[in-house]
């Protein structure tokens, strides 16, 4: 049989490794319940969400920003420049005529988009075209040509739309005649 007890300058003290065995087995039982916690309150708060999205809501009832959409005249009206083909999806409106930001997630009006205000601050997703959000990054139209020959989108942060220089190739950053008197050269090969 083992000793329990380890007799060190005239006092018995416990082992280290015992202490830090229970030690150990204490913060794994506490993390456990933590996640445990976290998972119920998760799952409660998808199934409230769930619960909303799935209840018949009457057009009454929706919010007063999302009255009076009109699919057909709002979306021509609405021109998206400065995303990638493969992006353009996103642009789309839903059903109910919202938006959609593409990292937070978070649901605005579709006329809202494009409207010189960011209200997607994440990532500035819903002014691609202009230069309201800090961090929105904007696809030029016409693709440049690598030197390997490869072909890629030129990109410029959003700040420089409109700023009155012309910074893509052939000139789509500068849609806005505001500053600019004559349209950009094209220079793209």
């Amino acid at each position: 049989m083992r000793k329990m007890w380890v007799k060190k300058d005239n006092i018995y003290k416990k082992p280290f490794y015992k202490q830090k065995l229970r030690l150990t087995f204490c913060g794994v039982c506490f993390v456990s319940f933590v996640y445990i916690f976290y998972q119920v309150f998760y799952m409660t708060q998808l199934q409230r969400d769930s619960n909303r999205e799935t209840a018949p809501q009457n057009p009454s009832q929706q919010p007063q920003e999302f009255q009076g959409w009109h699919p057909n005249k709002d979306v021509q009206k609405t021109i998206v420049r400065g995303i990638r083909s493969v992006d353009a999806h996103f642009y789309l409106p839903s059903e109910r005529g919202t938006f959609r930001c593409i990292s937070s997630n978070q649901e605005i009006s579709f006329a809202k988009v494009n409207d010189d205000y960011c209200d997607c601050e994440s990532d500035g997703s819903d002014e691609p075209s202009t230069n309201a959000c800090s961090r929105g990054i904007f696809y030029c139209e016409t693709p440049q040509i690598h030197l390997s020959g490869k072909t890629y989108n030129h990109v410029i942060p959003s700040s420089r739309i409109n700023d009155g220089i012309c910074d893509c190739c052939d000139g789509s950053d500068e849609w806005m005649q505001t500053r600019r008197r004559t349209p950009c050269p094209v220079t793209c090969v």
